[in-house]
Formats: structure tokens, C-alpha cells, sequence
């Protein structure tokens, strides 16, 4: 396993990367490319590009990454890390303690069973320990990794009257969220993962067979890990009817989930206005009439009423950013029609910002209003970088023969994107169809 401070700079380095269950696909760091051929191995640190042709060992990466000093990369990576992980590998599991495992179940409503799916490690106080892992005794080992080894541990004090409840390795970066290794394979089935705040959050939910991760204090979009095409997330962090910290994480995750382009995130809020959390529901005997009783709502909707009810945790003008650069063409459609229900005042303010009038898009085709989106960005340098990332110059020659007279976009980003996505399949059906009524007219193949 590629140690977690030696792949967290290996990502600063990438663009594009997408993490299966050991493997690391992204765009090349060596040539420039469209799409993306650079593979790097999870487990063996074997890495290749099949656009180049280059590849080797981790050691080579690294040399070629930090061509300066490499090495100094290797010690880091067996500093710190190889320190704890060692600590953490010296401990005994936590099932071989009746007494530990008897009072979470009794406390927390957490099986024998559930434990075992991610086979945590115990601290007891009495051992003996260097000053530096100290604070680790009494604590149980909750390991994070995304594959069979560990990138980092956290430490839950059991006794309850430690001044910090969850403990994290010094200078260690917790690179995954805890359970995804374990979750991963059902997230993948199911096509959903409900994200809570602490560890006892997600084992609560799998105690009722739900895929969770809990993000542990971090933001979304620091973890490198990419959910499967079309899987449901939801956001459910503490209640903010009951803890003001849940309605901060709500808004924080769902910025998060549109700057890694997951729009379509909900966020889940418990119907009851007593119970903080998942693991409170649970040991209320409440837990699946809650997740049955959530109240969803999409991520856009819920940080345009967030900015104006709680306008100190996001304002109006943040959020209307974010929309219109990560919002798709389709959706921002449908919001606008959402706004002229719920809230009428702000329907002008956003309709400019995301650059849609739904009813040119119901009146006209796809095609059409794509074709005036890209002609217009066509005239500005960010456009036409936009452009030739799908199409390629002889597609449109008209097109490149038009100097650029501006640097900024007309239309927000995303929506430049979609329309020449849009334009490109268009002139390729186009094009396919008229290379095959010339095989047709040559006989050289028939309907």
C-alpha cells in the first residue's frame, strides 16, 4: 500500500484522478492528453501511462513528480506514518476484550458483528506506552483505509472522560473516510452511501444494513476517493435541529459535493427535533423509523434557503457562484422553475447568473441554443480553451478562423461544456451519417 502522506503528494500532481478499490487512474503528469491513460497501482506502487509509454517503480514516479529530492519524500513516508502504523499494528484487536466490546454494545447499540466488519484495535490503559502514544490508552483503534491497509487510525476514547473524544495521529492526515474501505464493495451494489460525522454515526446505520462513511471533521472534497457513477449520497451530518454544528456541516458538505461535481447529492435531516444523530436514534430504538421519516433536499435547494436564512454561514452571492459553475444546463432549468414557486424575489438575480431562460430551452432545441451558446463563448480565449477540449479544430475550422476578442466567458463554464458536448455528438451523428450513405451508394455495405 502506498503510504498516505507519499499519495497525498502524488495527487497535488494529478488532474482529473479517479480511485477505484487499488487502482489510481488520471491524466498523465508527463505529456499533455485528453483522456486519461496514467494507471498507478494502490497496492504495488507500479505506475504507467499508456499515452507515453513511460512507467516503473513508486521510487521512479516520485523522481520524476520531485526531480529535486525524492528521497526526502521516501523518509517522510517512513517517518511519521511508518511509526504509527507500526503502534497500530502492535495493538490487540478489540474483540479479544469481552468488557470493551460488552460496554459498547450496552452504550451504543453496536453488535459484536457490526465490529467486526472493520475489526478495530484496543488501546487498554494499562499498557505500557512512550510518551508520544500515551494518549492513545483507553482508546479503541478505528483504522481508515480504502483497500485491505490502513492509511491512517483514529482513537475513541471509551471511558468518556478524555478531554478529546476522537484522537488522531500527529502530523498524519486522515486520507479516507472511516468505513470506505469496508462500505465500498456495497456502496457499488446499492448505489448509495448515506455520509455522517463520527465513526459510531456509520456503525449505527450498518447496524441496519446501510452503507456509511463517517467524514470525521474533514471536508468532502479533500478525500480522493470517487463514488461510483449514478450512486445517491446523502449528507446526513448531526441534526441542526438539535446541534447548530449540523446545519455548519450541511452547508460545508454541500459545496463540497458541487465542487467535485456531485450536484445531485441530497442532504437528510431527521424528522424529530430530539434525537442528534444517527447512533442516538439507534439506541433510541428509532433508527429506521428516521431514515424512513428523513427529510431530503438537493443540494442547490438547500444552500439557496441555507444563504437566505443563515446568511452568516453562506451569503446569496457564494452560492449563486457556485450554481453557475457547476450546475448543468438542464437542472439550473428546473431550479428556475423551482425559484418561481418558493422564492419569486431572487428568480431574476439567479436566472441571470446561471444564464438560463426556461422557456427558450422549452421552446427551442437542444441544438440550436447550444450552437448560439458556443459561437458566443467562441469570440473569448476561455471559450475557445473550452472548445477545442471536446472538439478538434477541423470539426469547426470556421470557428478557430475567428481571432478571440475577449477574455471573459458569456456564459458560466459547465454550461459552455454541455453545449459543446452537445455540438460535438451533433456534428459526429451528423458526419457518421454521411460516410455511411456513401457506403451505402458504393455498395459496400448495405441496410
Amino acid at each position: 500500500m502506498i503510504p498516505q502522506e507519499i499519495l497525498s503528494l502524488i495527487l497535488e500532481k494529478l488532474e482529473h484522478y479517479k480511485i477505484g478499490r487499488r487502482q489510481l487512474k488520471a491524466l498523465c503528469p508527463l505529456h499533455q492528453e485528453r483522456n486519461p491513460s496514467f494507471y498507478l497501482d494502490l497496492e504495488l506502487g507500479i505506475w504507467h501511462c499508456f499515452g507515453c509509454g513511460r512507467g516503473g517503480s513508486l521510487k521512479d514516479l516520485l523522481a520524476v513528480l520531485f526531480p529535486h529530492s525524492p528521497s526526502i519524500f521516501m523518509t517522510k513516508a517512513n517517518g511519521n506514518f511508518q511509526k504509527y502504523l507500526e503502534f497500530y499494528e502492535q495493538m490487540p484487536y478489540l474483540l479479544n476484550f469481552a468488557e470493551a466490546t460488552k460496554l459498547i454494545e450496552t452504550k451504543r447499540k453496536i453488535s459484536q458483528e457490526t465490529l467486526g466488519k472493520v475489526n478495530p484495535k484496543w488501546c487498554p490503559p494499562d499498557t505500557q506506552l512512550s510518551e508520544e502514544f500515551k494518549p492513545f490508552a483507553g482508546r479503541v483503534l478505528f483504522p481508515c483505509r480504502h483497500s485491505r491497509s490502513i492509511s491512517s487510525f483514529v482513537g475513541y476514547a471509551l471511558n468518556g472522560n478524555a478531554e478529546k473524544k476522537y484522537l488522531f495521529p500527529a502530523g498524519l492526515k486522515i486520507l479516507y473516510p472511516f468505513g470506505l474501505g469496508e462500505m465500498l464493495p456495497e456502496i457499488e451494489k446499492s448505489k448509495m452511501v448515506y455520509i455522517v460525522e463520527g465513526v459510531f454515526d456509520a456503525l449505527s446505520l450498518w447496524e441496519i444494513s446501510l452503507p456509511a462513511i463517517a467524514m470525521l471533521g474533514s471536508s468532502l472534497s479533500s478525500f480522493p476517493a470517487v463514488f461510483p457513477e449514478g450512486c445517491q449520497i446523502y449528507l446526513m451530518p448531526d441534526n441542526p435541529q438539535v446541534d447548530k454544528m449540523g446545519q455548519r456541516f450541511a452547508v460545508q458538505w454541500s459545496i463540497d459535493a458541487l465542487l467535485i461535481g456531485r450536484w445531485d447529492a441530497k442532504v437528510a435531516v431527521f424528522s424529530s427535533a430530539f434525537l442528534k444523530d444517527a447512533n442516538d436514534a439507534l439506541v433510541a430504538g428509532e433508527l429506521e423509523e428516521q431514515i424512513e421519516k428523513l427529510r431530503l433536499y438537493p443540494v442547490p435547494e438547500f444552500l439557496i434557503a441555507a444563504a437566505i436564512r443563515h446568511p452568516k454561514l453562506v451569503s446569496l452571492n457564494q452560492v449563486i457562484s457556485l450554481l453557475a459553475d457547476c450546475l448543468p444546463s438542464d437542472y439550473a432549468a428546473g431550479l428556475i422553475r423551482w425559484l418561481k414557486r418558493k422564492y419569486p424575489q431572487y428568480v431574476l438575480r439567479f436566472q441571470s447568473a446561471l444564464g438560463v431562460t426556461h422557456e427558450a430551452f422549452e421552446k427551442t432545441g437542444g441544438v440550436e441554443v447550444a450552437w448560439r451558446i458556443v459561437l458566443e463563448s467562441a469570440k473569448t480565449r476561455r471559450g475557445r480553451e473550452i472548445i477545442l477540449s471536446v472538439l478538434l479544430p477541423n470539426e469547426v475550422p470556421y470557428l478557430m478562423q475567428v481571432e478571440p476578442i475577449s477574455e471573459n466567458l458569456p456564459f458560466p463554464p459547465q454550461k459552455v461544456l454541455e453545449a459543446v458536448r452537445v455540438v460535438a455528438a451533433y456534428l459526429r451523428r451528423q458526419k457518421a451519417k454521411k460516410i455511411k450513405s456513401q457506403l451505402l451508394a458504393a455498395g459496400i455495405v448495405t441496410e
